[in-house]
């Protein structure tokens, strides 16, 4: 199975999620580093889009994967609100690239 990494992040994302309310699904440890390796990803692939010009499907997975982080991040720990900012600054600034690329321009105005 191939995965490009913004779906893997998605899965891993979703996985953490679940086992919230599904004891035995993962181990607690397990859920520490995908929080862990999620906060790596953040700085690295946030990093990485400010300084390069990336194509809209890195956009789409990316949305998604760190939407459930800022999520997962604020039902954890609400007080790291610097951390929080930058990942919501980041989701919504992808978000933006999508609405004003040309694609999306030409299917709103079908």
């Amino acid at each position: 199975i191939e995965f490009i990494p913004g779906e893997a992040m998605v899965a891993l994302m979703e996985i953490h999620d679940l086992s919230t309310n599904m004891d035995g699904l993962i181990s607690s440890e397990t859920r520490k580093d995908i929080m862990s390796s999620m906060m790596k990803a953040f700085e690295y692939y946030s990093g990485y889009y400010y300084e390069r010009d990336v194509g809209i499907n890195y956009n789409i997975w990316q949305i998604q994967a760190f939407a459930k982080l800022h999520s997962s991040l604020s039902l954890q720990s609400p007080e790291n609100s610097d951390k929080l900012s930058s990942i919501r600054s980041y989701v919504l600034d992808l978000c933006d690239d999508i609405i004003d690329s040309k694609g999306w321009k030409h299917e709103l105005s079908r």
